[in-house]
């Protein structure tokens, strides 16, 4: 797996005026967590907050997710597991 730094301009200060940004991490696919996605929806909607949401890409998110203005949704491809160089695992 990749991971891309975030640049500032990733976060939209005017959503977030007082500088208060959350990041929601998910350990897999973002599309198959739906209480993940309704706590970055719940945080998202909470007064000058924004949400950075970082996972898997996969399934697709909610809609009211993907529109929310306060919401940045950072999906990141699944690296393949390296293949053991002999057939034994240890």
């Amino acid at each position: 797996m990749v991971l891309h730094p975030m640049a500032p301009a990733d976060i939209d200060e005017s959503a977030a005026p007082d500088g208060r940004v959350v990041l929601v991490l998910v350990l897999g696919d973002v599309g198959r967590s739906p209480r993940m996605q309704y706590h970055a929806l719940s945080l998202a909607e909470a007064a000058g907050t924004q949400v950075v949401l970082c996972g898997l890409r996969g399934e697709r998110l909610l809609a009211a997710l993907e529109e929310h203005k306060n919401v940045t949704c950072k999906l990141l491809d699944a690296a393949p597991l390296p293949r053991p160089r002999s057939g034994l695992l240890f």
